[in-house]
């Protein structure tokens, strides 16, 4: 399946209903970052009535339990950078839980496993959460209500005798990729890094003494990702010297645009900070209410047809919406897709059929495991545990498929 890939921050997941996440998971792949997750489970501590919380965290699951895939945590994939290991950053997520293997019959291929987190929502799903999760909601509420400190960011910069006062708009980030392409800032970013992140002093120092020792190189050669970062990090915190409480988060929500094609957000400064760092060429902003209205058309439209129109639609269309340019899911994938590739699924899936893809998946978790760094994947598997509610979802996306041609574990 071909589908887009998007991320969608918390103020519009909650914004769905079960419909219109339905039409999201027939024609989007949900990149969903651990922010996310830990947004929707600080609810637990949110709400004066406890059960009420607990209520809602499970009717919001049903928002990240469909067609979706469970990115690495920015933190890694930062100390990655800053040791010369980055990630894509070419609209792909890096996926937890991705191991590469070779089969028996030397090709390559990718698991994609997700044990722990699959059967995390499917206990959301039912309200059930350990003490574990409801002490971890509490301190990330704790954690995340720090207000970032524009202070720092202005005292490093004065250090080197560049002086900021507060600018807006495109003088933001003009000033701001003028001075991280200032050679003589370049050392001061190691401490920026550090302070944002909470990284230790001696893994900084490590990395200040490989920069070092390779000539000092500028920081966005030396560190493409976590340039990407900074290059977040300054606008954001620069841009206001009066933080809100909920900026820390809503900046980390940016950190994992290089590892999308469309982000969606109703938050004003998120969505002209993306716009601003998202690439021209492969990825685009979302406006999140424009979003809601088609998916919502697009479930009406889907549900009015019979079983019958819907298995014919899928089969020849696969994940591309119907054709209409008034759609914005169809300018979409018109602009980021535009081929059809029909379904791999037949309208009629012979037992056969379905014997051969499990014999696949066998193969491929007999595998040998290589190292992440391989090259010329071919085959791509993902590893799910499969509830009543995932089935359910199953067979609204595969309307060719019988609950019983679905092996089912509880």
């Amino acid at each position: 399946m071909n589908h887009l890939r998007i991320i969608l921050d918390k103020s519009v997941v909650y914004g769905l209903n079960n419909d219109e996440v339905d039409s999201l998971d027939r024609y989007f792949l949900q990149i969903i970052p651990p922010i996310l997750m830990k947004e929707l489970l600080a609810d637990l501590t949110k709400a004066a009535d406890g059960d009420e919380a607990v209520k809602k965290l499970a009717r919001n699951s049903y928002r990240i339990g469909g067609n979706r895939q469970l990115t690495t945590d920015y933190k890694y994939l930062l100390q990655c950078s800053l040791v010369g290991s980055e990630g894509p950053m070419d609209g792909r997520p890096v996926p937890i839980g991705e191991r590469v293997v070779r089969t028996t019959d030397g090709k390559l291929g990718v698991i994609v496993e997700t044990p722990d987190e699959d059967q995390m929502i499917m206990r959301w799903e039912k309200q059930e959460f350990t003490d574990e999760e409801r002490t971890q909601a509490a301190e990330f509420r704790k954690e995340y209500s720090r207000p970032l400190d524009c202070r720092f960011y202005v005292e490093r910069l004065r250090e080197v005798g560049i002086i900021y006062k507060p600018l807006q708009g495109d003088a933001l980030f003009e000033f701001v990729e003028s001075v991280l392409r200032e050679r003589k800032v370049q050392g001061r970013l190691f401490a920026l890094i550090q302070e944002e992140h909470g990284f230790t002093g001696e893994f900084m120092w490590r990395v200040f003494n490989h920069w070092y020792m390779a000539g000092a190189p500028m920081f966005e050669t030396f560190a493409p990702y976590a340039f990407f970062c900074l290059r977040a990090s300054f606008i954001w915190v620069l841009s206001s010297t009066t933080p809100g409480q909920n900026d820390r988060k809503d900046l980390e929500y940016l950190y994992y645009l290089p590892f999308t094609e469309l982000f969606c957000s109703k938050d004003g400064k998120q969505e002209r900070f993306a716009r601003y760092l998202l690439r021209n060429n492969d990825q685009n902003f979302v406006p999140a209410e424009s979003l809601k209205t088609d998916l919502a058309r697009l479930a009406v439209e889907w549900n009015s047809l019979t079983r019958e129109e819907q298995i014919k639609m899928n089969a020849v269309r696969g994940s591309a919406p119907p054709e209409n340019d008034d759609s914005l899911v169809f300018q979409l994938w018109k602009q980021f897709r535009g081929t059809i590739n029909p379904n791999m699924m037949p309208v009629n899936p012979s037992p056969e059929f379905l014997e051969a893809i499990r014999k696949k998946l066998r193969e491929l978790n007999a595998g040998q495991t290589l190292s992440p760094g391989s090259v010329g994947t071919k085959e791509v598997a993902r590893g799910t545990k499969i509830s009543r509610k995932t089935t359910e979802r199953i067979l609204k996306m595969f309307p060719q498929v019988n609950e019983e041609d679905l092996e089912r574990r509880e």
